[in-house]
């Protein structure tokens, strides 16, 4: 943190000067809401512009150099100083401080993508993004959450997360200090503290590997490359074998309740057979003559 604000005081004078440049006047927290709906306040704030429309500036020097470009946000000393592009919202001292053609950039916290000149960025936190130069559409939350980004797509979510990878896109970093395993990994997925037990379901990148750290409960989850000629034809396959398996399945359901029904109709014909006989029986011992005493005369 030393090192950047002591690169933050060289940068802010070099801001300063360009109240030296013709056109710009000294001025002593100016505030007023100017011609397009632009609204300012603040030494120097939004001085530069010419027919841009839309524009708020709150803070010294903040949106000092944007002109003709519109519907910027800047609330803080020096947020957007430089910028010179559309659709910008820089919430905090020195947030967007040198961007000057990225748009649609939206940075909360100090020195948050205070080097950015990229497009699509969301950064929430003090130091987030802070070096990340060109690099577009990356997502950051927390402390100095991908502070060392220069790639894309990127998305941290915690203090400190990401702050190894740099030239690396495509890759998400789930937890406070949550790192990867290199500076210039792609297409990867770091989630801290899940466990060790995991579920994956991921029809649509069938091959793939998950890695969990035992010691910390750390999971790592990247894309692999299988030595198959058709992955999506070996994929189709297996689903074409489920269907067979659950065909069988179902025939096997259909034989077994027509079996059912026939051990229903033998049951009750063996207790209708059985009632009958038990009605034979008792008629015979209605019917059985009685027992007859014979006298033997000597």
């Amino acid at each position: 943190m030393k090192i950047r604000s002591k690169l933050l005081m060289v940068i802010l004078p070099v801001v300063a000067c360009f109240a030296l440049l013709p056109g710009a006047q000294a001025q002593v927290c100016e505030d007023g809401c100017g011609s397009n709906f632009n609204t300012f306040q603040g030494d120097d704030a939004l001085i530069s512009i010419g027919a841009g429309a839309g524009n708020t500036a709150f803070g010294w020097r903040a949106l000092f150099f944007t002109s003709a470009t519109s519907f910027n946000t800047a609330v803080g000393g020096g947020a957007l100083a430089l910028n010179n592009s559309n659709d910008n919202v820089a919430v905090g001292a020195a947030a967007l401080l040198t961007n000057t053609a990225g748009a649609d950039n939206v940075a909360v916290g100090t020195d948050v993508l205070v080097f950015s000149n990229g497009s699509d960025n969301n950064a929430i936190g003090s130091f987030a993004l802070f070096n990340n130069i060109g690099g577009s559409s990356n997502n950051a939350l927390g402390f100095d959450a991908l502070v060392n980004s220069l790639g894309d797509s990127n998305t941290a979510m915690g203090d400190e997360a990401g702050t190894n990878v740099v030239s690396g896109s495509g890759n998400v970093y789930i937890g406070a200090g949550m790192q990867g395993q290199a500076s210039d990994e792609n297409d990867s997925t770091f989630i801290r503290n899940v466990g060790t037990t995991i579920q994956v379901n991921d029809p649509t990148t069938p091959f793939f590997y998950v890695t969990v750290d035992p010691s910390t409960g750390q999971m790592g989850y990247d894309n692999v490359f299988v030595p198959v000629a058709n992955p999506n034809g070996a994929v189709l396959e297996l689903k074409s074998t489920v269907k067979k398996q659950q065909a069988t399945i179902n025939e096997l359901k259909s034989t077994v309740a027509q079996q059912q029904k026939g051990m229903e109709i033998l049951t009750a014909q063996l207790k209708e057979q059985a009632a009958q006989i038990q009605k034979v029986s008792a008629q015979i011992q209605v019917n059985k003559p009685a027992p007859q005493v014979v006298v033997n005369k000597p």
